[in-house]
């Protein structure tokens, strides 16, 4: 996975996901045990990673119309420009 960046989403949940530090102009930066666990495999497999929060900042239900919100919709509908089907 040398080369590769991901673009993963998250819900900010203690102590999984908070944010360390927020710079004005700046990227956020994260800390908390999955950080920890995604920064460990980064550093073993070789890729990149960017993180961003679910727009909603919910982990995600169904909708009426059969859509999805919060991260799981972000993963089942790709929301995110920078994936590729």
């Amino acid at each position: 996975m040398r080369g590769v960046v991901l673009r993963v989403v998250t819900v900010l949940e203690e102590p999984f996901v908070m944010v360390s530090e927020n710079v004005l102009g700046k990227p956020k930066k994260y800390q908390g045990f999955s950080i920890d666990v995604l920064e460990a495999l980064a550093n073993y497999l070789g890729f990149k990673y960017e993180i961003y929060v679910a727009p909603d900042h919910k982990y995600g239900s169904p909708q009426d119309d059969g859509s999805w919100n919060g991260l799981i919709g972000e993963l089942v509908f790709k929301q995110d420009q920078g994936w590729k089907k």
